[in-house]
């Protein structure tokens, strides 16, 4: 047993399996699961989530958008693109009246369903969430974040597709001098595409 899924375990002992606690413990064993790749037991353990977030947390909670995006994450990478969809425009919609409109992990819900409409060939969708989720990312977190370099590699994959090679090529020569920056700044880290979600 997993370090998460033993705390999981005694929060659920100690507080009951509806606490808020004991349920945000279950979404990080989730989390991890989906990081290594073991995504029926993430499934199962989202949907609890979502359904006892419902209840603890309440419909417009914040950590109840982290859940939805994770399980949307998980029926995306089964290519269940379209039980994926409702749940990160749910997400989306509760992290910005949550947080504001302008917070960093809005930026991250609406890069999920870009990707996830780029993925599907709904690239019309797709381009104003990957803009959208740029803009937000490159005043909150810089120009130089890793996550720019992220939104910005996810919507170079949609001008390649769309057979728009100079602006491709444009933004790829940027997404290089970012992750130029990062390494010069960290030489031991990697600039990865990352889910700031997943970890929440």
């Amino acid at each position: 047993m997993n370090l998460q899924r033993r705390a999981w375990e005694i929060l659920k002992k100690e507080l009951g399996s509806h606490h808020p606690r004991t349920i945000a413990a279950l979404n990080n064993v989730a989390a991890l699961n989906v990081n290594q790749n073991r995504l029926e037991e993430a499934e199962e353990d989202l949907q609890r989530v979502v359904e006892e977030g419902e209840r603890a947390w309440g419909p417009e909670h914040p950590a109840q958008a982290t859940a939805l995006n994770n399980l949307a994450e998980v029926y995306g990478r089964h290519h269940r693109y379209a039980q994926a969809e409702p749940l990160y425009l749910r997400s989306a919609q509760i992290m910005e009246r949550a947080l504001g409109p302008q917070h960093p992990l809005v930026a991250t819900v609406l890069f999920n369903l870009a990707e996830s409409y780029r993925l599907t060939k709904r690239n019309r969708l797709a381009e104003p969430l990957y803009l959208q989720a740029l803009e937000i990312r490159e005043k909150v977190l810089g120009p130089n974040h890793p996550s720019v370099a992220n939104c910005l590699s996810g919507y170079v994959s949609l001008l390649r597709q769309e057979k728009r090679k100079a602006e491709a090529s444009r933004l790829e020569t940027r997404v290089k001098e970012i992750r130029a920056v990062q390494a010069a700044r960290n030489p031991q880290s990697q600039a990865v595409d990352w889910r700031e979600l997943k970890n929440h």
